[in-house]
């Protein structure tokens, strides 16, 4: 039977272990940024700007008979969910820089206990996962309020042209 490992080597192979993780974990964070800023907020970018291109096209060919003031609520609705989609994406973005960033943070802490230390980041760790908490809720609320202005513009420019 080995004698067990003693406590200060196990907590330094453990933070060498975390730091790897951490590292990794670093990556992988990037990859997502990247694919789902692609993936969501193209899609709302893509129906908001198609459906401001899509009335306008419908006015320039439409009857006389037309609600003008359902008509452009509609558009006013479809460029407000353009705008929140950009808050959206930008928030996003600052949701994972600061994700990034704690995990940055925790790479050095394990870093510092891997050689023995103390870690010399953790208030700042947890400032940054705060920071990217908040943005990801920034993003969030913003990706749903483009999605139901997108639904209220649909809907006043369905109801200004069956008018």
């Amino acid at each position: 039977m080995h004698e067990p490992t003693d406590e200060v080597v196990a907590r330094r192979h453990a933070a060498a272990l975390d730091y790897d993780l951490a590292k990794a974990d670093i990556l992988e964070r990037l990859k997502f940024q990247a694919s789902f800023a692609d993936a969501a907020w193209r899609s709302l970018a893509l129906v908001n700007g198609g459906a401001i291109v899509a009335l306008f096209t419908f006015i320039g060919n439409a009857r006389p008979k037309i609600d003008h003031s359902l008509i452009w609520a509609g558009f006013v609705c479809f460029a407000f969910g353009l705008a929140l989609n950009i808050v959206s994406i930008m928030g996003g973005f600052l949701a994972q820089a600061f994700y990034m960033k704690a995990t940055t943070s925790s790479a050095w802490n394990k870093q510092t206990e891997m050689h023995g230390y103390e870690p010399q980041y953790v208030e700042l760790q947890q400032r940054e996962q705060t920071a990217g908490d908040r943005w990801e809720i920034v993003a969030i609320a913003a990706a749903v309020l483009s999605l139901i202005a997108f639904i209220i513009g649909a809907a006043c420019a369905l109801g200004g042209v069956t008018a």
